[in-house]
């Protein structure tokens, strides 16, 4: 057959190293930046749905340092090993969390609460910070992981 090993018994003495085209490379950068941003999405909001009443400081420290701690953890891993892609679709998710966050806090400020019940300890002011700062720590951790990356800019 055409396609068949030679079945030689020689050996090549250069090998050809297999070189990765330029369309692999977009489509795995491609690919890392979208799967970074949804799972970075997802492990920021879940602790939101798992801590459905945040009306004190320490509940939506817990709730806010859980997602922190996790989008930070994942976005160091996913600079590290895919740099840019992986930094920037980190970044993208991070920014569609902050806006998640704030629209949940700004709900939980403002819903009508029933007879007896106390309204969050928290201002609005402070919803606007949560969703600053947590852009911006992303930014700083994947900026400074995917710098050690080997597709770094």
């Amino acid at each position: 057959m055409a396609f068949d090993p030679l079945e030689t018994d020689e050996v090549n003495p250069n090998p050809q190293t297999r070189v990765r085209d330029f369309d692999a490379h977009m489509l795995g950068g491609c690919s890392a930046f979208v799967w970074a941003s949804f799972l970075i999405y997802f492990l920021g909001v879940w602790p939101f749905f798992a801590f459905q009443k945040i009306v004190t400081f320490g509940q939506l420290g817990l709730t806010v340092g859980l997602g922190l701690f996790c989008t930070g953890v994942f976005c160091a891993y996913v600079s590290r090993k895919f740099g840019t892609a992986g930094w920037f679709g980190s970044l993208g998710g991070t920014i569609a969390i902050a806006m998640f966050t704030y629209l949940r806090l700004d709900t939980i400020k403002f819903l009508t609460f029933e007879p007896g019940t106390k309204p969050p300890e928290f201002s609005s002011w402070l919803t606007v910070l949560i969703s600053i700062g947590w852009i911006t720590f992303i930014a700083l951790v994947g900026w400074r992981m995917q710098m050690k990356s080997k597709d770094a800019l």
